[in-house]
């Protein structure tokens, strides 16, 4: 279940030390030191005391001490529940750092996880009808224009061809809005549709040191 890592180590050695501890706090959080998800029980030696700190540390080490992927993705989750369930807590304020670890976990608990062909069919049905505003559409157009990762084999419409009925229906939905087109040195904003002269193409330019700015500030 567990490696012989030194996360492993670390972790029991937390487990017993805090075992025979008298906490003094007035607020703790129980833990189970082998995890129900896991197989764990109710049972008292199953059981110990920590304070906030201490149980997002035992967490964070759950997840790096489990051989199996499924176990893993179960940990990564029960961490990322930590944040979620926050409200809960009395005056546990998460640091930057934690709640970087706790969002990384949410991402680790979907890898490798797989979806039934009538889970997907209720996850397609929930969302229908559920719109995004215009904000949210330029925000996320902006994102993976910046982040490169619409271009080219990167993007979903990457060597697929439209019919002209659609394309007629885009540019029926599009008409009268604005877009950016760039040229490789400078941007500048346009009615949509438009026809694009040589050398321009749809999307926003951003100059090196710009770019270096945007990540500058995101890793603040």
């Amino acid at each position: 279940m567990f490696n012989k890592s030194k996360y492993t180590t670390w972790y029991f050695n937390l487990i017993y030390s805090r075992k025979i501890r008298i906490l003094d706090a007035n607020y703790y959080e129980k833990h189970h030191i082998i995890p129900k998800s896991l197989g764990g029980s109710d049972e008292p030696t199953n059981l110990v005391r920590l304070t906030a700190r201490e149980h997002f540390l035992a967490h964070w080490l759950l997840t790096k001490m489990c051989v199996d992927g499924k176990h893993k993705r179960k940990m990564s989750n029960a961490l990322n529940k930590m944040r979620r369930n926050n409200s809960r807590r009395r005056n546990v304020i998460w640091s930057k750092w934690q709640y970087e670890i706790m969002r990384k976990a949410a991402s680790d608990a979907q890898k490798g996880k797989t979806f039934s062909k009538q889970h997907r069919q209720r996850l397609s049905e929930s969302l229908k009808g559920i719109k995004k505003t215009e904000e949210q559409i330029e925000k996320q157009r902006r994102s993976l224009i910046e982040s490169g990762n619409a271009a080219g084999a990167n993007n979903g419409m990457y060597g697929k061809k439209q019919t002209q009925q659609t394309k007629d229906k885009i540019g029926a939905k599009i008409k009268g809005t604005k877009c950016w087109i760039n040229n490789n040195s400078t941007s500048k904003l346009v009615n949509s549709p438009t026809v694009l002269e040589n050398g321009w193409n749809y999307g926003r330019y951003f100059s090196d040191e710009h770019k270096a700015k945007i990540s500058a500030a995101k890793l603040t």
